[in-house]
């Protein structure tokens, strides 16, 4: 089917002699790359998304049914070539600092601590997704991290009281450690996190928290003498390198100009 687009008369024109008025870009007419203009041209339509389903529906593998019957779409995001790029990368790496591979990983049980991790990273990637959903008002980022915070530490209470792991009476320096830690990762930290997590893609943001095993490692050197095995270091660099691959860009040295068929 062949379309006209007359941007003088807004009007859009099929083949069959249909008509429909339009409203085309606000900034004019340009073909540069960028500018938010109306190309102009002959143009091709690749593919029709959504085609098959019923009016005002989505496919459902994209998108739910929310109660009042208005289609919500859940992370319908396609990342870019950069990030999938990435991910092999920085999985491999995971593997690898995880102390799965090799016999000299330090700690008193490596394959029961990579079993909970796997458990741990399934629950994590949950939790952001949903804190994620929770901060679409960018304009407060601390109101559900606070309400993350306070029911975490209400179901740490009833989890630890019937194994007796609960102590709630102060002491020093544990308690000074843990108001450091509370003030720094977990709070600094953890509103940044919230702050990016609506504004950036959700497989770039997984991408980029996998440093936080890296920073794990490198503080266990520092600060309790901890000797990661070279299968680990080399997980560490493999983490930090799909990181790099995920976030950087080269810079191009001009900005295409797009150049459309004419006919």
């Amino acid at each position: 089917m062949k379309i006209d687009i007359d941007i003088a008369r807004q009007e859009l024109r099929l083949s069959n002699g249909k008509r429909y008025a339009i409203s085309t870009a606000k900034n004019g007419v340009g073909e540069k790359n960028g500018s938010f203009c109306t190309p102009r041209g002959r143009h091709i339509v690749r593919a029709r998304i959504g085609a098959g389903q019923p009016l005002g529906g989505l496919d459902r593998r994209l998108a739910g049914l929310s109660d009042g019957g208005e289609i919500r779409v859940i992370q319908a995001e396609c990342p870019s070539n950069r990030v999938l790029a990435a991910m092999p990368v920085v999985l491999v790496g995971v593997v690898l600092i995880s102390g799965a591979i090799g016999s000299d990983a330090y700690g008193s049980n490596p394959t029961l601590g990579v079993i909970t991790g796997v458990v741990t990273g399934f629950s994590y990637a949950a939790f952001l997704l949903v804190l994620r959903r929770g901060n679409a008002d960018v304009r407060r980022p601390a109101g559900p991290l606070l309400d993350a915070t306070w029911v975490a530490a209400v179901a740490a209470i009833g989890l630890g009281l019937p194994l007796g792991e609960v102590n709630l009476v102060p002491s020093w320096p544990e308690h000074g450690y843990l108001l450091v830690l509370a003030l720094s990762s977990q709070v600094v930290g953890w509103l940044f996190i919230s702050v990016s997590l609506p504004r950036l893609p959700a497989a770039l943001t997984s991408v980029i928290l996998t440093i936080q095993p890296v920073g794990a490692v490198l503080l266990g050197i520092v600060l309790v003498n901890e000797r990661p095995s070279l299968i680990q270091l080399a997980g560490a660099g493999t983490i930090l390198l799909g990181l790099m691959l995920a976030t950087l860009r080269r810079r191009a040295n001009a900005e295409p100009i797009a150049e459309p068929e004419l006919g």
